[in-house]
This record gives structure tokens, sequence and C-alpha cells, in this order.
């Protein structure tokens, strides 16, 4: 009767540890997934909220900036970056905090700084 209690416990311990193990695994794939899904959010909104941005500081309606010329455009964002830059270097922010502050790569304030 010990012996088969004995064996029960050691059963059950090694499918509670296995259970453990099971909702680590979980947790840590939920953790990867909402960092994943809040990345492609965030990439999202991107494009979005540098149309409205430029629809609202007047380079036209949300249909006419998301219809120009790809040059034109990509010469609207660069002069964007470069004015958001620039005026958080007036600020006397540093480097890191406006990489920050402006969700830009270190490289690309490098090139307005």
């Amino acid at each position: 009767s010990n012996v088969r209690n004995n064996r029960e416990f050691e059963s059950l311990a090694k499918e509670i540890e296995y259970q453990k193990l099971e909702i680590e695994l979980c947790e840590k794939r939920i953790k990867e997934y909402s960092a994943a899904a809040k990345n492609k959010k965030k990439n999202r909104l991107g494009i979005s909220a540098i149309l409205f941005s430029m629809s609202e500081k007047g380079y036209g309606s949300l249909q006419e900036v998301a219809g120009l010329n790809l040059f034109t455009f990509l010469d609207l964002i660069y002069k964007n970056i470069s004015d958001a830059v620039n005026e958080c270097l007036s600020l006397e922010m540093s480097k890191e905090e406006i990489s920050e502050k402006l969700d830009i790569p270190m490289n690309v304030i490098n090139e307005f700084a």
C-alpha cells in the first residue's frame, strides 16, 4: 500500500511539474505574441500617422497627401523628420531622448545632428 501511494505521489508530482512547465511555456508565448502584435499595431499606425500629420500641417487633404508623387512624399517626410529632430535639439534634448521620443533610430538622428 505504501509503495503504491509513493508511486502515485511521484506520478502526480511529475504531472504537476509538467503542467507548470506547460504554463511557463504558454506565458512566454503570450508575451512574445503580445510584443509582436504591439509592433504590428505600431507599424500600422506609422504610415497613417504620417499621412494625418502631413494633412494637418497643410500639405493638402488626406486624399491629396496620399496621392502625392512618391518622391515628393518622401521629401516631405524627410523635411518633417528634420524639423522634428532640430526642434528637439533646440530644446537641448539628448540624441537618446530624441530617438525615444520620435521613435527614430540613432543613425537617423545622427544624420541631422
